[in-house]
């Protein structure tokens, strides 16, 4: 069982971001934990509201959420994302061994949220269920229909691409669901 907090619960102020290592496969990660009851949790799992499925890119592997209409959601979403960028700038001269601006550190950091829209990766074979417990592949999930999902935050990767440094969020979906209409 997959330990989850509901979206509206979640407090910024208890994420830690971990500092970058290289893993198992040289990548340069970033763990971050949060503090709930006493505990640490590593990879935070997070209850997402119903939100309106606008399009699956399953050559890019991108699903696309309206969250125009969740402002909650929205403001959470915006404070988790400060706070990375909050500590990445913090600590840009140990992390990338240099400093940057804020501005620099936002431009590097890819986004999952951004205009009304939550974009987040997820494989074509993912299974989406349904309340009458029928399932089916995310691509053939139709536009407009409410989902709900289970994001869960791994921590950050530190890519660089020709010289190039950014930061992605890494994340996966362990579950998501059709939400009755």
């Amino acid at each position: 069982m997959l330990l989850t907090l509901p979206y509206q619960s979640i407090d910024t102020a208890k994420f830690t971001i971990r500092p970058f290592i290289l893993d198992k496969k040289g990548r340069n990660v970033s763990h971050m934990t949060y503090q709930e009851g006493g505990s640490e949790i590593h990879d935070l799992a997070i209850l997402l509201p119903p939100l309106p499925f606008i399009k699956y890119d399953a050559a890019a592997n991108r699903l696309q959420l309206d969250t125009s209409k969740e402002r909650l959601f929205e403001s959470k979403w915006t404070a988790i994302q400060t706070k990375i960028i909050d500590t990445l700038y913090m600590n840009s001269n140990s992390i990338f061994s240099r400093n940057y601006t804020l501005e620099e550190i936002q431009m590097m950091l890819h986004s999952l949220f951004q205009n009304h829209c939550l974009t987040v990766y997820v494989f074509p074979t993912a299974i989406v269920h349904s309340a009458i417990e029928t399932t089916c592949p995310i691509t053939e999930v139709t536009p407009g229909t409410p989902i709900r999902c289970i994001l869960r935050l791994h921590g950050l990767m530190m890519l660089d691409y020709r010289g190039t440094s950014s930061v992605r969020i890494q994340h996966s979906l362990p579950f998501i669901s059709k939400c009755d209409t």
